[in-house]
């Protein structure tokens, strides 16, 4: 139970996404639209956003969590490869939560018990199971491709199988099996990666991003709603995104501070 606890709290916070996925089906003919299997992984990466920064200065989340259902607001900063900071703000702009997820330790902040909370990505993973990522999460919220372990630049064609997704997508899966985690990618027929998959190879669980609502952000197609599932085989919670404002290579301020009254509590009692 505890773990399960944590592991919906951390969803939230991160704005996960976990939903069940379709089997892509072998099919003809080669082509979607004008494009031909064998150039997919190429054009998709051109037309991933390509940022320092990012600000989504506006987002709403609405959340359903055991038959109960909860819309929140709040912001996204991220400074690329660095430092990400998540606001969760349930009422007026009053802030609730506030995340600072680093490449090796998260700290989360509850402004409501006055309280926080520091856990290194080892630490994670022993209570909740799941082997945290920075690039993942990086990767997830900024609808970019991407493979554990492996640095964006390190990333290449041969690493995936591309075929058709029915009925005018093409679906790309990671076929390195070294992976925990089965890993597909969904783009749609304009080249916008439309969702993406993660399946645990043993146990019932898997985490899904599903992307909409595309517009020009800058040069790029920036998807402004993510829709999320959790699910561990038993159950599922679902969390929707949607951004109301979100700009690339702009100043962002990444203060993060922790009042001297408040005390730091073991990450294993939250209680949100």
């Amino acid at each position: 139970m505890r773990k399960n606890k944590i592991y919906l709290f951390f969803v939230i916070i991160f704005a996960c996404t976990l939903q069940s996925c379709r089997t892509m089906k072998p099919t003809e003919p080669r082509v979607v639209g004008t494009i031909e299997i064998k150039d997919v992984y190429q054009y998709m990466m051109v037309n991933q956003p390509d940022f320092k920064t990012m600000n989504i200065s506006k987002m709403n989340l609405s959340l359903k969590m055991g038959g109960q259902s909860y819309n929140v607001g709040g912001f996204i900063r991220m400074v690329k490869d660095s430092a990400i900071i998540i606001s969760i703000q349930p009422l007026f702009g009053i802030e609730m939560v506030r995340a600072l997820i680093l490449p090796n330790e998260i700290t989360v902040v509850d402004r409501i018990n006055s309280q926080y909370y520091v856990s290194t990505a080892e630490q994670l993973k022993e209570l909740t199971g799941i082997d945290f990522e920075f690039n993942t999460l990086q990767a997830l919220l900024s609808n970019q491709l991407f493979l554990p372990g492996i640095e964006k630049e390190k990333i290449t064609e041969k690493m995936f199988d591309v075929g058709i997704f029915p009925p005018d997508s093409y679906e790309m899966k990671a076929n390195k099996n070294s992976l925990p985690l089965h890993h597909s990618f969904i783009i749609n027929k304009h080249l916008q990666l439309e969702k993406a998959m993660m399946i645990d190879k043993k146990n019932p669980q898997s985490l899904t991003y599903d992307y909409a609502d595309f517009l020009k952000v800058n040069a790029y197609d920036f998807p402004h709603k993510m829709t999320i599932t959790v699910t561990d085989g038993r159950k599922s919670e679902r969390i929707g995104l949607t951004i109301g404002k979100v700009d690339f290579d702009v100043p962002v301020n990444m203060s993060f501070s922790i009042p001297a009254k408040y005390t730091k509590a073991d990450i294993t009692n939250i209680s949100f």
